[in-house]
């Protein structure tokens, strides 16, 4: 592609198939990367959710600062933070 035939939308335009077919690929990849990133806020919602049920109030505050605490004595293992959530959602833990 050179600059005097060529332009940004030019896609748009009869004769422009190859340009067309290149914006094709690229809204493709755009896709592809932005459903990476919506299942990894799926997965990270799914986490919240999880944890978030397994806090009680510890001490209520009649100035809404109430202080929370885990609901018996879980813990959770793996090799980063997410990981041993998910093994604890799924019920398992890292050796």
């Amino acid at each position: 592609m050179n600059d005097t035939t060529h332009y940004a939308e030019c896609w748009r335009e009869p004769g422009h198939q190859a340009c067309a077919v290149a914006e094709v690929v690229r809204l493709r990849d755009v896709l592809y990367e932005r459903s990476k990133e919506r299942d990894e806020a799926q997965r990270d919602a799914a986490r919240y959710r999880w944890l978030k049920s397994h806090f009680r109030v510890f001490s209520p505050d009649m100035g809404g600062q109430h202080s929370y605490t885990l609901a018996g004595s879980m813990r959770a293992r793996g090799p980063s933070l997410d990981a041993a959530i998910d093994l604890a959602m799924e019920g398992t833990q890292a050796p």
